[in-house]
């Protein structure tokens, strides 16, 4: 999501991480904002799974979070903050991948006998 200042993104971002929550669903919020302090400290890049209804930012959610370490509120180059985003996106492609494997695994489903 992206927009202004102060244009509601991160309440928006709230709504619809509590209204999936209310769904049964388990959303992972990502925060890409040097500035932001939503899951974790100003600095970093973020994204965590959302187990449960709460008021952001927490502290449950920092500490099931992936952060990157950028160092500064601002952009330290182009290059390098790219770098972290892709490398913040194949890990939570990963983690989505093994839970995805753990779920099959303990529901003793199989996926090839689906299509």
């Amino acid at each position: 999501m992206t927009g202004s200042q102060q244009s509601g993104k991160s309440t928006l971002c709230k709504i619809l991480v509590n209204y999936a929550i209310k769904l049964g669903w388990q959303p992972v919020l990502v925060d890409l904002d040097l500035n932001s302090a939503e899951i974790s400290p100003p600095g970093t890049i973020s994204a965590a799974m959302v187990t449960e209804s709460a008021v952001l930012p927490s502290d449950n959610l920092a500490r099931n979070s992936i952060t990157y370490f950028h160092g500064d509120t601002q952009l330290i180059t182009n290059e390098f903050f790219k770098q972290q985003m892709k490398e913040l996106s194949e890990a939570v492609r990963i983690k989505h991948e093994n839970d995805l494997a753990q779920f099959m695994h303990d529901y003793q489903l199989d996926m090839t006998s689906a299509a």
